[in-house]
């Protein structure tokens, strides 16, 4: 039972980190489209 509990610990800290990585990616993939439109625009 205590294996089963550290295992699910791990993997929700692994999922949790995980999900940040791919936020973090996607506002940068979300971001670069306005990025270039300051630099080329107006």
């Amino acid at each position: 039972m205590l294996f089963h509990s550290s295992i699910q610990k791990d993997l929700g800290r692994s999922f949790g980190a995980a999900i940040v990585v791919f936020a973090t990616i996607l506002k940068m993939i979300l971001a670069m489209p306005k990025l270039h439109r300051t630099e080329g625009g107006s």
